[in-house]
């Protein structure tokens, strides 16, 4: 069953049509088992609009992406990159474009969707870098016109945006899909149309975006069993503290802690005095190809201090790579210069 993108939708059922990475195959699109109406997501209330019929798609994958979309849409690479964003492609029937314009003291850039009667312009972006959330965050936050869906069981996010002039319809939709190994990183598909014959357009959107799965095929850390989280934590404490010894306290083995006296706390200056601590480790899984690793400290009460703790979060690739820690959570250790 396939959603529609109508408003207040919260949930995408996701199939995989074709399952040939970096290929581009030309296939049917399965039929209905029967003629059904839904709303269109351009559509004002109480109209309805028929499914199309099979039309010929191309299966297409960027990064881990894979979607199919109409054989009768064009693909116009672009690759104009915007620091944290690259616009990969654009694909549909309008000729979208994106650049860039410099001056002595600054540069512009921007997308134009170039839409005309009629078109459909889908912009495929890749995101990375400190200004994005990460994807389990994200999805706490949704909310408004955006819903958390499901792409082979990861969180995603679907926004829809309404149209300036008229609320009840929709100007864009955007489906936000997290990359599986970086915590910073997604692939947005934004998709826009021009009537006349929007209803038909969106449906092509929509069977898009229904299509999205990654490729190759996730290997998602919490199916995993309770060995594969201690390699990864031993792996990951013995490069941490390779590099920054203040990770030395914490045990190799998750669910275990050990007692110690350190000057340092990971994320802070040299402390005034000896602080006795006790290092924790824990590890969890998620539905992305990332560990999600907790290391506290924590201290008990004192005549010159009062109990606390802080816990910084590291995400742990499949190989036991750690990649971005923050730290902070918590209490602000004692001694403090």
């Amino acid at each position: 069953m396939q959603a529609r993108l109508a408003r207040g939708v919260t949930t995408l059922s996701l199939g995989v049509a074709l399952m040939l990475a970096g290929s581009s195959v030309v296939a049917q699109s399965p039929s209905p088992a029967s003629p059904t109406a839904s709303p269109a997501p351009g559509s004002s209330p109480g109209t309805t609009s028929i499914q199309p019929s099979p039309v010929p798609v191309v299966h297409r994958r960027v990064g881990r992406v894979g979607f199919d979309y109409p054989a009768s849409w064009t693909v116009r690479p672009s690759g104009v990159n915007m620091r944290y964003i690259t616009v990969v492609e654009f694909i549909g029937t309008a000729p979208s474009t994106a650049g860039c314009t410099h001056t002595a003291n600054s540069t512009s850039c921007g997308v134009d969707m170039a839409l005309g009667p009629s078109t459909v312009s889908v912009l495929v972006e890749q995101f990375d870098g400190p200004t994005m959330a990460d994807p389990f965050t994200r999805a706490e936050h949704a909310s408004g016109e955006t819903s958390v869906v499901q792409i082979d069981g990861a969180p995603a996010l679907l926004t829809r945006t309404p149209s300036a002039t008229d609320p009840t319809e929709t100007s864009a939709v955007t489906l936000t899909v997290p990359d599986p190994g970086q915590l910073f990183a997604a692939t947005t598909v934004r998709a826009e149309v021009q009537g006349p014959g929007e209803d038909l357009l969106w449906a092509q959107v929509d069977d898009l975006l229904a299509s999205v799965h990654y490729e190759p095929a996730l290997q998602p850390t919490d199916r995993m069993d309770e060995a594969a989280g201690v390699t990864a934590a031993a792996r990951a404490i013995e490069r941490l503290a390779k590099g920054d010894p203040t990770f030395a306290c914490f045990p190799r083995t998750p669910g275990t802690s050990r007692a110690a006296t350190v000057r340092r706390l990971p994320f802070y200056t040299r402390l005034d005095r000896r602080l006795p601590v006790t290092c924790s480790t824990a590890i969890e899984g998620t539905s992305l190809e990332l560990w999600k690793m907790a290391l506290t400290s924590a201290w008990t009460a004192g005549p010159d201090r009062t109990a606390g703790s802080m816990t910084s979060t590291v995400w742990v690739g499949l190989d036991g790579e750690p990649g971005v820690t923050s730290g902070g959570g918590g209490d602000p250790p004692p001694y403090l210069p």
